[in-house]
């Protein structure tokens, strides 16, 4: 197997232990029985706590493997993750506690944080021109977004079956054989590149920044909308739609096996490249789905996927624009790729807190019944990609005047 496949692998077995640890603590959060409110939204907040963290890694964590190099940081980062899960798995800490959550999930969002960022810093060192960057970024999407897949709809089966402590101490079996694979790759082939033709400078084009600053605001809303949306339904799920654990993973994973689709096809295509009204109108898309989520009635299942179709295209086409864009640049990747996954994670953290202010003054209004309170989160997604869509328009067309 190519040294390059090894860790697609990789990044596909962390990303299903990223969704399956967060879907897993939330389910537990949700039970019955437990000693914290089980009216207040504490499965949101714990989302949104995790996302700062992947944030501030992303800032801070990314530009250690520049400079002490890729293969370090995504080994140390996987044995921190592997021990999270045991410590989760096994009852280390004892009977679970609501700061057992913020402290499993804060700090295995940092770690990942710093080997995502130094995964994509290997993928963009060089330039391979048998194989365009587009294209090789599309694979590396598409290992983690088949991981989130997977791990989204294992989840809801296996947490419903075998219980939160063996769903934990499945996701550290695939943390530990990531430490085994990351080991023996670093003692084969130590710091070495994929390749040994870096980007140079004829390979970016001087409106790069701009078509980045743009894919930023529409990731950073569109990771709201994101991380409201999927937050939330866990609850929104078992009261108004009814649905067991199992159907509740089953239904998410659809919005994340559409993204595992687009990156697969979409990076195929160039007629996007550096085009502005591809890379703003497909975003459209997700405010259509969205829309289907919120007239849906109650155990629709058909009505809820197409609406995760949807916004799973759109907000993956959204995606793969910001980290392309980001990118492009002679030197630093790592950093640069820290740029867009602290976007991507500052996203992450307001849709979940947003959702939940909503969600809070609806109830202590009256305005939306007990069951139906998770629809203010699809309000607060729906709102968040419609000022995008507008604020990148505004960009787009002031930029067209200037030109």
């Amino acid at each position: 197997m190519k040294r390059k496949f090894l860790y697609y692998l990789l990044t596909a077995m962390m990303a299903c232990i990223y969704m399956g640890g967060i879907l897993n603590t939330q389910f537990i959060i949700l039970m019955k029985g437990q000693s914290w409110s089980p009216r207040f939204g504490w499965e949101l907040i714990v989302a949104g706590w995790g996302a700062l963290f992947y944030a501030l890694g992303s800032l801070f964590l990314a530009p250690l493997s520049d400079r002490w190099g890729r293969v370090p940081c995504v080994f140390w980062s996987c044995i921190i993750v592997f021990l999270l899960q045991a410590v989760m798995g096994w009852n280390l800490l004892g009977v679970y506690r609501l700061w057992h959550f913020f402290l499993y999930w804060g700090v295995n969002c940092l770690c990942l944080a710093l080997y995502f960022t130094s995964v994509e810093g290997l993928f963009s060192d060089y330039q391979d021109h048998r194989m365009p960057l587009a294209r090789r970024l599309g694979i590396y999407c598409l290992s983690w977004a088949s991981g989130d897949t997977i791990g989204t709809f294992m989840t809801g089966y296996i947490k419903e079956t075998r219980g939160a402590q063996g769903m934990f101490r499945i996701l550290a079996l695939f943390g530990i054989a990531a430490v085994v694979i990351i080991g023996m790759d670093w003692l084969r082939h130590g710091y070495r590149k994929f390749g040994d033709r870096d980007v140079g400078e004829a390979d970016i084009r001087p409106e790069a920044p701009f078509h980045a600053s743009l894919a930023r605001i529409g990731i950073f809303f569109g990771s709201m909308a994101f991380s409201a949306l999927s937050a939330a339904f866990p609850r929104f799920g078992r009261d108004f739609h009814n649905f067991s654990e199992g159907q509740i993973g089953s239904v998410l994973s659809m919005n994340l096996f559409v993204c595992a689709v687009t990156f697969l096809v979409f990076p195929l295509f160039k007629k996007w490249h550096y085009k502005l009204r591809w890379q703003i109108r497909l975003q459209g898309t997700m405010l259509a789905g969205l829309a289907i989520f919120l007239v849906a009635p109650s155990g629709s299942v058909p009505l809820l996927r197409l609406g995760l179709i949807l916004f799973g295209f759109g907000w993956s086409t959204g995606y793969f624009f910001s980290i392309y864009y980001s990118l492009l640049v002679p030197g630093n990747h790592a950093r640069s790729g820290g740029i867009h996954e602290a976007v991507l994670g500052l996203g992450n953290l307001v849709g979940p807190f947003a959702a939940v202010g909503a969600i809070e003054i609806a109830g202590r209004t009256g305005l939306v019944s007990p069951d139906r309170l998770g629809v203010m989160a699809i309000l607060v997604a729906f709102t968040s990609v419609l000022v995008s869509i507008i604020i990148q328009l505004i960009m787009q067309q002031r930029r067209i005047q200037k030109n």
